[in-house]
């Protein structure tokens, strides 16, 4: 099954509001900004843990120890169960307005939640051809557990069609891939000769790669984890790019 995470806002800046937190997206260093929105074609399950999943830490930038939850500001097309909500604790169904861990997680000043954190959806949704979309907001608290201040809002969407337009664009300009989802290795046949070019979230290259024209396998096994967007340029100058997630 293929995985394609389609980052729809790679601002680049690392803050947010008044520098408080810095959410990093973990295994490739990126950051979650405020307002950004991520969309996965696949579900998360107990049975594939990895797909559909959105891990994330908190890195506390004050001076003093910080009270964070994330507050569900929407769901759209789900009843809110089949997911995971790890913050802290680790919760299988949300709520609208609700507050998450449902208790203060404190991050004391210049450390980091913990790994392991993150947010997944299991929920076909409720019409299974319409995309299922959570709006979620990390909220910075009181002491005594009443909003202070929103500090990073961000977009989860399970879209079942999502990638299927890069996919047939790509193909379209003759580079044909076999996986999205890479461990070691890129499969693809071109029909032309091309470019690879590798970007990270943050829109820099981190690998370009010659192809051949023919059936080829791409060494990859050296690129970090993350999501990266490969963009192919083939001779005649032609483009296309698709996502595809580094395990």
């Amino acid at each position: 099954m293929k995985k394609i995470i389609l980052l729809a806002a790679l601002a680049l800046g690392s803050f947010v509001n008044a520098q408080d937190i810095t959410v990093i997206t973990q295994g490739n260093g990126g950051v979650i900004n405020d307002g950004d929105s991520f969309t996965y074609n696949t579900l998360w399950s107990l049975q594939q843990e990895s797909l559909g999943k959105l891990n994330f830490r908190v890195a506390n930038n004050t001076e003093e120890t910080l009270n964070i939850q994330v507050r569900v500001d929407e769901i759209t097309n789900s009843d809110g169960t089949n997911v995971q909500m790890c913050f802290g604790i680790c919760l299988a169904e949300i709520e609208v307005g609700e507050f998450y861990p449902g208790f203060n997680y404190g991050i004391a000043a210049g450390e980091t939640s913990q790994v392991g954190d993150h947010f997944a959806n299991g929920n076909a949704g409720i019409d299974t051809s319409s995309d299922v979309v959570y709006k979620l907001t990390f909220v910075k608290m009181s002491e005594d557990e009443q909003p202070l201040e929103d500090l990073v809002t961000f977009t989860y969407k399970y879209s079942p069609t999502a990638g299927l337009t890069e996919i047939a664009a790509l193909t379209n300009i003759g580079i044909a891939i076999s996986n999205t989802i890479v461990t070691n290795q890129i499969n693809l046949t071109a029909t032309t000769a091309a470019s690879l070019q590798l970007f990270n979230v943050n829109g820099q290259v981190v690998k370009t790669y010659a192809i051949n024209a023919g059936t080829q396998t791409i060494d990859a096994s050296a690129i970090a984890t993350g999501v990266y967007v490969a963009k192919f340029t083939t001779e005649d100058n032609k483009t296309s790019s698709v996502r595809i997630v580094k395990n």
